[in-house]
């Protein structure tokens, strides 16, 4: 079966994430308030500048906003499977998108808080549907699927023992007003017995049925006294069925909350003036003075009255016979289940979690997410085992505290603490298997946790490089400023000398400039005429006749000359040397001749066609040419006043 458009949907899903961000959008726009007042004072900055820099900080501060708000929109966006999606994608799809690019523009010193208007609107408008459509929804506009089931060959859910099906879906959900919405569905079985449950979405309720099957042991264990007894003591439990990690199956209890009596009776409870009236609001609890936590208490207890609870038991009951058996069943009752959360370390046990079966007088615990001393460690610590208030007490009957509760609570826990092996066994079985479940949710919870706090120091150091960036670009703004204040200043306070100085230098450099055009003019002549050269035939003439005169034969050697003279005077072997020295001497010039003549062939070749490219005002044309303009143009222009 699918329940995941009936547990959470679309118009709850936004209300419920708006909830949630609209404080901290609230809070961060204040903060950028303050950033662009302090920006605004800074005068040194440029308009540009101080729009870059409150862009990024509001990036910075609304990116995880935004993102949260996209992956709702990406959810919401996707193919509709039903008439409801369908009817909410066409109101508020566009109205979405405007919020979310709203969010993304800049903000105004005028009305910072305009950036989120369209969410706040948003968040009204979706308000305002859900109270017009109220609490009750027709099946087949939430989930089609659902209201189409007939004749299934799905069990019925919770049912032990029997085996019936559901043979179809009532037609109507009801939306219970609490904060996590739950739907109150009805399923009619192959029996045609009627079952009714309550489908909660974003809680985990494995933990609930731990509880419920720690309940069905513990109530094994009494059988072996009530069956010697003609009275019992019973755990009232329920079905309670995890179909995921968030979501669940729980069976509806026809139960009475004396709550709502309470709130029929419309008392008016005194408002306890707070420690810090003038001063900021005290965030934790804990921080309260305990007079005043006492104080407060003894108000509470002074206006409310002890007998509510008493007196609807004993309005309930037809007879007095019927009323006195209530009350017994009322006192064990209370005793079990008393002795049973101070055995699981219980908490959160308000109103809305204690009901009351005024039929029999039993009572019913529900929501077992606070349990193992957990309430020890809330904002507001629980101190107390369970929860015995005056009215509880006053419901007791003639004995109170000393009679059939007293009785019953030490019954219980000699039961609790004496059990078999058997039972011990079951006992620790569950309780590991739920140790279990809670180290996988750990390890799960650990590497989102790991996700998360990644991602937040990844913003944090793109905030803090922001800010360094930011601090850094004031400091250089301010010493920018300090030197722009001491060059004014240098050039009000300067003395004649000091502006001679300067027109000296200004004369220096126009004298650099003169000189530096000069040898560009020089190379430019040099290059025209090397060009007119290249163009014309004469270079090519003087080089074709180097060419052809290089191979005129070398004169005669000198050692050849004085032979005679060297043979006469006996240096033999020095003629011989010369003569070696010679030989080899013109051999080296014939190979150099041999190589050169290539070479020089090929600039003779290179140079025809160098000739051919080259245009006609090459020199005019180059960038050289331009260089000396302009530097003549600055040489006439140049002056030192």
């Amino acid at each position: 079966m699918r329940y995941e458009s009936v547990t959470v949907l679309w118009d709850e899903l936004w209300l419920g994430t708006m909830a949630q961000l609209q404080e901290e959008i609230s809070r961060r726009v204040d903060v950028l308030k303050d950033e662009l007042q302090r920006l605004e004072s800074m005068t040194h900055l440029t308009k540009e500048e101080k729009e870059f820099l409150i862009k990024e900080k509001q990036v910075a501060l609304f990116k995880s906003f935004i993102t949260v708000l996209e992956a709702v929109s990406q959810i919401t966006r996707a193919s509709a499977e039903t008439p409801r999606e369908q009817t909410f994608q066409k109101d508020y799809s566009k109205q979405i998108d405007a919020a979310i690019e709203q969010l993304k523009q800049p903000i105004t010193l005028s009305n910072p808080h305009s950036c989120w208007l369209q969410l706040r609107l948003l968040y009204s408008m979706l308000h305002r549907t859900g109270k017009r459509s109220g609490t009750i929804h027709a099946m087949n506009q939430i989930s089609p699927k659902l209201a189409e089931i007939k004749h299934s060959v799905i069990p019925n859910p919770g049912e032990d023992g029997q085996f019936h099906t559901i043979h179809s879906v009532g037609q109507t959900v009801q939306v219970l007003p609490t904060k996590t919405r739950p739907k109150k569905l009805m399923f009619v079985g192959s029996n045609g017995h009627r079952y009714q449950y309550l489908l909660k979405g974003l809680e985990d309720l494995h933990l609930d049925e731990r509880i419920m099957q720690l309940l069905s042991i513990i109530n094994v264990m009494f059988t072996k006294i009530n069956r010697n007894e003609p009275w019992s003591y019973e755990a009232r439990d329920y079905t309670v069925i995890p179909l995921a990690s968030r979501s669940g199956l729980i069976q509806w209890v026809e139960a009475l909350t004396w709550k709502a009596q309470n709130d029929n009776q419309e008392i008016a409870l005194p408002t306890v003036q707070k420690p810090n009236d003038d001063k900021q609001p005290v965030e934790d609890g804990r921080e309260v003075p305990m007079p005043i936590l006492r104080q407060c208490i003894e108000e509470l207890i002074c206006e409310t009255p002890a007998d509510l609870l008493s007196r609807e038991l004993w309005c309930s009951c037809p007879s007095v016979g019927l009323w006195y058996k209530n009350v017994q069943n009322y006192s064990r009752s209370l005793a079990v289940t008393s002795m049973i959360g101070y055995m699981i370390g219980l908490g959160d046990r308000h109103l809305d979690n204690v009901l009351v079966d005024l039929k029999s007088g039993q009572i019913i615990h529900i929501d077992y997410n606070i349990c193992f001393e957990k309430g020890k460690k809330l904002r507001v610590p629980e101190k107390v085992p369970y929860r015995l208030t005056q009215n509880l007490q006053n419901a007791l009957g003639i004995a109170g505290l000393e009679g059939v509760f007293s009785l019953s609570s030490e019954n219980v826990l000699k039961i609790l603490f004496k059990k078999r092996q058997v039972e011990k066994d079951a006992l620790l079985r569950m309780f590991q298997l739920r140790q279990i479940e809670i180290q996988q949710n750990w390890i799960t919870l650990g590497e989102s946790i790991n996700r998360t706090m990644n991602k937040l120091i990844q913003r944090i150091n793109d905030i803090n490089e922001l800010e360094k960036n930011i601090n850094e670009h004031d400091i250089k703004m301010n010493i920018m400023e300090r030197r722009l204040d001491y060059f004014k200043t240098a050039l009000e306070e300067s003395s004649r000398k000091k502006l001679q100085t300067i027109r000296t230098d200004m004369n220096t450099a126009k004298d650099l400039v003169l000189t530096l055009y000069q040898n560009l003019e020089n190379i430019l002549i040099h290059s025209t005429e090397a060009h007119i050269d290249l163009k014309s035939n004469i270079f090519y003439d003087k080089l074709h006749d180097f060419v052809e005169n290089d191979n005129v034969l070398i004169s005669t050697s000198p050692a050849v000359l004085a032979a005679d003279f060297l043979q006469t005077a006996g240096k033999t072997s020095l003629l011989h040397q010369s003569e070696q020295l010679d030989d080899e001497l013109r051999n080296t010039l014939k190979v150099y001749r041999t190589a050169r003549q290539p070479t020089v062939a090929n600039i003779l070749k290179n140079l025809i066609d160098l000739c051919q490219y080259l245009s006609i005002d090459y020199i005019e044309s180059s960038l050289l040419t331009k260089l000396k303009d302009r530097l003549s143009e600055l040489c006439n222009n140049f002056t030192t006043e």
